[in-house]
């Protein structure tokens, strides 16, 4: 997928005005404006190469500090990353493409994981992990996979070391695999091989009620 429409009309949004000409404010506005509205769409869905987002904060550093177009090298008082410290913190709190792509991504993971009856989730589930919970680790992208599938569960990771399972009847839940024992750190570690006969949640529970055997 091409990526070039999306530095082409970040570029063409800022170039139409002159920053020398623009209070601190109004050049934050635009920029905050082209970089969380025109790639929105592409980093909801894949993850943009590093050479691209590189790109888009050298264009946006330009605009911001006020870079002559007929010199190679610019005078930038504060490094880039430094000005993209959220505003609480006293910076101007510009986005972080690449820190917000991965949140996008990993948000459509959670969704696919809340929201198992809704149509992508479904369709996700039989073709890449459909004998599979969306939290297993034993979900693996293959050549065949399409890229935004690959770009999806690359952020898996984040919501499955993130979150804990509630205990239901415990038939889906792995004893020795998921996390589910908050009050340990990590999964439960069996005692011996006698233990690991049992898989599931549910088999240490009463078949009558939800008390522990």
């Amino acid at each position: 997928m091409s990526f070039k429409s999306v530095i082409d009309r970040v570029e063409k949004k800022l170039q139409i005005w002159k920053p020398k000409n623009l209070s601190c404010a109004a050049k934050s506005t635009l920029i905050h404006t082209s970089s969380t509205t025109v790639p929105m769409y592409q980093m909801n869905c894949f993850r943009i190469p590093v050479e691209v987002s590189n790109k888009i904060d050298n264009i946006q550093r330009d605009f911001f500090w006020g870079k002559d177009v007929s010199v190679i090298r610019g005078i930038y008082p504060k490094a880039w990353g430094k000005v993209c410290i959220p505003k609480e913190l006293g910076v101007m709190g510009f986005l972080n493409l690449r820190s917000f792509n991965s949140a996008m991504l990993a948000k459509i993971n959670w969704r696919l994981v809340q929201d198992p009856d809704a149509m992508l989730a479904q369709v996700m589930k039989n073709k890449y992990y459909p004998e599979h919970s969306l939290l297993n680790n034993e979900i693996v992208c293959h050549a065949t996979s399409s890229w935004g599938w690959k770009n999806i569960n690359k952020e898996m990771p984040k919501i499955r070391y993130n979150s804990t399972w509630v205990v239901g009847n415990g038939k889906t839940i792995r004893i020795w695999e998921d996390w589910w024992c908050i009050e340990i750190a990590g999964n439960p570690k069996p005692l011996n091989e006698q233990s690991m006969s049992v898989t599931y949640v549910a088999e240490l529970m009463e078949c009558i009620g939800d008390r522990w055997k």
